[in-house]
């Protein structure tokens, strides 16, 4: 779990398939998580951070993190999150969690993490 800023505390990474920007039922689980934590701290803004893992083009990579990054948003505003309130960054197979050597590192990479912002008015919009 990543630290509180005030009374939110958000899962840290949903993951997602090779190719896929799904989200699987753990991972709709774990988004109801945040999308009720937003809805009680309505201070706060959340980064969505679209991650893939090394293998392939870095345009394809970079627009699959998109994909999963606004697959979540998508969701979360589903449940209630004002959009105004999520920034997505993509950052692709840049910042990886593990190498990239095996099937089991990969997996790691492929993901969505949140970071929380201080409050509604900090960050690019």
């Amino acid at each position: 779990m990543q630290g509180p800023v005030g009374s939110i505390i958000l899962p840290q990474k949903i993951y997602f398939t090779i190719a896929g920007a799904e989200l699987t039922p753990e991972g709709r689980r774990l988004v109801d998580q945040v999308a009720e934590a937003m809805k009680q701290s309505t201070n706060i803004r959340v980064e969505v951070q679209g991650h893939t893992d090394g293998q392939g083009d870095d345009r394809v990579n970079d627009h699959l993190a998109l994909r999963r990054a606004e697959t979540v948003v998508g969701y979360l505003v589903s449940k209630g999150v004002e959009r105004p309130r999520l920034l997505i960054t993509i950052l692709g197979k840049s910042q990886p969690l593990a190498p990239n050597d095996s099937p089991r590192e990969r997996a790691l990479n492929r993901r969505v993490e949140f970071r929380v912002l201080n409050d509604a008015g900090d960050g690019p919009r």
